[in-house]
């Protein structure tokens, strides 16, 4: 259950001239969270008016608590299973637990992991 003041917020912009749309993410995410950004998120890769596999994905994590198991494990699935893949896909988290939870989100796949905007901004547009 999300702590008192803490309920998740998340900003999303799209930067046409690049391909590019980023998520902003913070406090604590319900499932119902992760669908809602999930579908806004998609919305605006449409907006792009690009295939799948075309245009770069940012998310910044920095202000994202510790999320519940099952909060992470849907992430996944929707990282997943969502029609408009990324061609790249960059994710900025701070150390501690917030870095181990975005690892285990990550898994496998390729995605990179990083301290700061500029150095994901250097990997996506690379």
């Amino acid at each position: 259950m999300p702590t008192p003041g803490k309920q998740a917020r998340h900003s999303i912009s799209v930067d046409p001239t690049r391909s590019l749309v980023i998520l902003r993410l913070a406090g604590f995410m319900t499932l119902e969270d992760v669908q809602r950004i999930a579908a806004e998120e998609q919305a605006a890769v449409r907006s792009l008016g690009v295939p799948s596999g075309v245009h770069n994905f940012l998310i910044d994590a920095r202000a994202l608590d510790a999320q519940l198991a099952d909060v992470v494990a849907m992430v996944q699935r929707t990282t997943d299973t969502v029609p408009l893949k990324p061609r790249r896909l960059a994710i900025i988290a701070r150390y501690g637990l917030n870095k181990m939870q975005v690892r285990r989100m990550i898994g496998d796949r390729e995605i990179g992991l990083f301290d700061s905007e500029d150095e994901a901004l250097a990997y996506l547009l690379g």
